[in-house]
């Protein structure tokens, strides 16, 4: 039987606005803080004890997801002792985070509120939730799809494991509606900064399976 990769889905580490808990959706975007930075580093560490075998990596085009796949990818070669630049990263803009509407630039609790509602809703199977005049969940997966696709093909194709750094709204879509992630597991385990979401891409898109959710192994179904 051939090997087939893995997609690893990264959340960017730590930004300024996190820190501040402002919604920052539209690129760039804010840059990654000192514990950011830090973050990153440990990820590229920690992605080195999951796998020995990528293939290749993408960001999206915020400036955060870059900052977090350059730093985590120095971490990675250096923790495999491989030569510098091993892995050049590519962008997709597809990859960038849910569109948060009316709610940019907020910091109000009753902004979270909706943004809470919106999620919980994604989660829980309605395509069609947003945030006020934002991007739905059915809006994400269509720009998401392609993408994922393309890196599902090079799993299979290379037998590789490729890693997406992208946001922590736009994975957990993206996750819940490409696989089997159990929906309590998808409503309620958190997605922190640098968390992973790792799907087995094989069989039709929405089939694929998901071995790990927030950094946290899930058995199969």
């Amino acid at each position: 039987m051939e090997t087939v990769g893995r997609i690893i889905l990264m959340r960017h580490a730590r930004t300024f606005a996190n820190a501040a808990r402002v919604f920052d959706t539209r690129p760039p975007g804010a840059e990654l803080t000192v514990l950011g930075r830090l973050q990153a580093t440990e990820a590229g560490v920690r992605l080195a004890n999951i796998t020995h075998n990528l293939g290749g990596v993408v960001a999206s085009v915020a400036i955060r997801t870059q900052q977090t796949a350059v730093a985590a990818v120095k971490a990675y070669e250096e923790t495999l002792g491989l030569p510098a630049d091993t892995y050049p990263i590519d962008v997709d803009p597809n990859l960038r985070e849910v569109f948060s509407g009316a709610l940019e630039g907020s910091s109000a609790p009753e902004s979270h509120e909706a943004y809470i509602r919106a999620l919980d809703a994604w989660m829980s199977g309605d395509l069609y939730a947003a945030m006020p005049e934002g991007e739905t969940a059915n809006e994400v997966v269509i720009r998401m799809r392609k993408p994922l696709e393309d890196l599902a093909t090079l799993c299979r194709e290379t037998g590789k494991d490729y890693l997406a750094v992208s946001h922590g709204a736009a994975i957990r879509i993206a996750t819940r509606y490409s696989s089997d992630v159990p929906e309590n597991v998808a409503r309620n385990m958190y997605v922190g900064n640098t968390s992973l979401m790792i799907i087995e891409p094989c069989g039709e898109f929405g089939q694929w399976h998901c071995e790990m959710w927030g950094s946290t192994r899930l058995d199969r179904p």
